[in-house]
């Protein structure tokens, strides 16, 4: 019986030995090697199920992808959802499409159109499984100028994506050309393409000085184009404020178009609040339209109801419209203010206006020059009635300091 035992037990060995020697084998003489994704590629929940006739099933799934004349949408969608669902990694690296070339027969001639995008898939899916050269071969086909027929360019911004996805950057030329051809239009190609240059070149350093001056170059040819306008608005709001402030600071008082000059307003007031009221007193005279103009005077509901703006973070931006410059800035422009909507929003500001409480914070000495900051400048604008009061004060606080 003991005996017995230890040859049951000597046979299990040598059958667990066996088995690892086997998975070994397999292992190694597989002729792929799997590393981490470079990119993800689409969820299965995110595909149409008609891509694939709504037949999720393993075979079906194979017979697509072995069908050489499937359509490019249907054999990628195949491929997902075999990696996804059902770890098929080797059998669709084994069957990639773009392995063979096609068969340019009148009867098979689809295979010869398709063959060109199910080459962008098949490097897809090798990022997706790791596979280094997929890097290579997708900036390569980016690149590919004699790729020029129609549907090239939406699958040369697509291989940049996923490219972008992944961390490279390696095709900035190609990507800014496309950007600029559907510059003037809504194309598929268009919005991607802007959409890789605002989301993942522009938040480069090598490439966001370039990335702003195309679309500053587009800001100006189209400044009092309103549609187009606003979607270089909408890029540059992507990109940062600070790219907004950079690029629209140049083309706030160029505009001619009331209604463009107001985007780039209202963009450079949510971007820079603070030095928002020194740009309404530049455009205030410049707009020519009493309902436009009107938007840019103060109104008291923007401090909700207060004299002055609360002293919070929020609010502490809009101290501008309470300082001696804007207040002087209305009391000049009333007189020669020709809506009256205008001039009585104006008049009732500086009504009920009341100076800006200074951040008690700062050290005495900030405060202390700041006041006789504040002085200097009420008594240049001849707020002081009396030159004895100016020398009162001016004195009070030399004392005090």
């Amino acid at each position: 019986m003991k005996k017995y035992l230890i040859n049951k037990f000597n046979g299990n060995n040598m059958n667990k030995k066996i088995s690892k020697i086997i998975f070994a084998i397999v292992l190694f003489s597989s002729p792929f090697t799997y590393s981490e994704p470079l990119w993800d590629v689409p969820p299965i929940d995110h595909l149409r199920f008609s891509n694939v006739d709504r037949d999720t099933s393993l075979q079906h799934l194979k017979e697509i992808v072995l069908d050489k004349n499937s359509s490019p949408i249907t054999y990628w969608s195949a491929q997902i959802i075999l990696a996804k669902k059902y770890n098929e990694n080797e059998f669709i690296l084994n069957n990639l499409a773009s392995d063979t070339m096609p068969d340019t027969s009148w009867e098979n001639r689809f295979q010869a159109k398709y063959f060109k995008e199910k080459y962008l898939y098949d490097n897809i899916m090798k990022g997706y499984f790791g596979i280094q050269e997929a890097v290579d071969n997708l900036a390569a086909y980016a690149d590919d100028e004699s790729y020029d027929v129609y549907g090239a360019d939406m699958n040369k911004t697509a291989a940049i994506l996923f490219l972008a996805r992944g961390g490279f950057y390696k095709n900035y030329e190609t990507l800014v050309k496309i950007y600029r051809k559907n510059s003037d239009s809504i194309t598929q190609e268009g919005l991607i393409s802007s959409d890789i240059l605002t989301n993942f070149y522009a938040k480069r350093t090598e490439y966001r000085t370039k990335i702003l001056e195309v679309i500053s170059g587009l800001v100006e040819e189209n400044l009092n184009n309103w549609f187009q306008l606003t979607g270089h608005i909408a890029e540059l709001s992507i990109i940062g404020c600070d790219a907004s402030v950079e690029v629209l600071d140049k083309f706030y008082i160029k505009v001619n178009d009331s209604e463009c000059r107001q985007q780039i307003m209202m963009e450079l007031k949510e971007c820079d609040l603070l030095n928002y009221p020194d740009r309404v007193m530049k455009v205030i005279p410049l707009e020519n339209d009493p309902v436009y103009r009107n938007r840019y005077y103060p109104y008291f509901l923007m401090f909700y109801m207060n004299p002055t703006p609360p002293d919070n973070d929020r609010y502490r931006d809009l101290k501008g419209y309470v300082m001696p410059k804007f207040i002087n800035f209305l009391k000049e422009r009333i007189p020669v203010e020709e809506s009256q909507s205008c001039r009585e929003d104006a008049e009732y500001f500086i009504k009920k206006f009341k100076p800006y409480k200074p951040d008690s914070t700062h050290s005495l000495q900030y405060l202390m020059d700041d006041l006789q900051n504040y002085l200097e400048e009420v008594n240049n604008y001849r707020w002081i009635n009396e030159s004895s009061k100016y020398a009162e004060y001016k004195t009070q606080l030399e004392y005090a300091e």
